[in-house]
């Protein structure tokens, strides 16, 4: 099935969830990316502050970047598009109102481990973004752990259709499952 058919129905069910069971779900997900994290150890994160009705993987995040790399995107409005940012207080709100670090990297930092939004994601790690495309820009397959991040409400059981630019995530963390390696 094409993406567009399933954005607006997840995004539709994301929109039914009570606050209570979002904060909910966002604990048991932050508890899962923090062990996560925990036993890779990435040394650079590559992430996103958590806006609209996503999970709210933030506390894990901001405690992260107490001992490690932490990198967000910045809208660069020469390209129409995203880089990398370290993450440095205070964050200001960018085009689309979405809060990120004031200074893009000169350099594109080498992740080793990106975790992903998304609207949905399918069984083989294809994921159904806002449909902008911006975060499909940053993400390459020489980042080795590209994690989404879900509610289990938006699971997609069946393969989705791809794009040739798509690059596949390669686990997914949700509140009541855990396939990231």
């Amino acid at each position: 099935m094409k993406k567009s058919t399933h954005r607006n129905p997840l995004i539709k069910t994301l929109s039914k969830l009570s606050t209570n069971e979002k904060q909910l779900a966002s604990t048991l997900i932050c508890n899962q990316l923090t062990r996560w994290l925990n036993t890779h150890q990435p040394n650079q994160l590559g992430a996103f502050v958590p806006v609209r009705n996503e999970p709210n993987i933030w506390p894990a995040l901001k405690n992260y970047a107490t001992t490690n790399a932490l990198y967000l995107p910045k809208y660069n409005p020469k390209k129409n598009g995203y880089d990398w940012a370290l993450y440095k207080e205070p964050l200001t709100a960018s085009k689309f109102n979405i809060p990120e670090p004031a200074t893009a990297c000169g350099t594109p930092p080498t992740l080793d481990a990106c975790v992903v939004p998304a609207v949905g994601i399918d069984p083989n790690g294809h994921r159904i973004g806002w449909g902008h495309g911006y975060f499909d820009r940053l993400l390459s397959t020489k980042i080795p752990h590209r994690i989404g991040i879900i509610f289990d409400c938006q699971r997609i059981s069946a393969p989705i259709k791809s794009d040739i630019w798509d690059i596949p995530l390669t686990g997914t963390i949700t509140d009541q499952r855990h396939d990231a390696i």
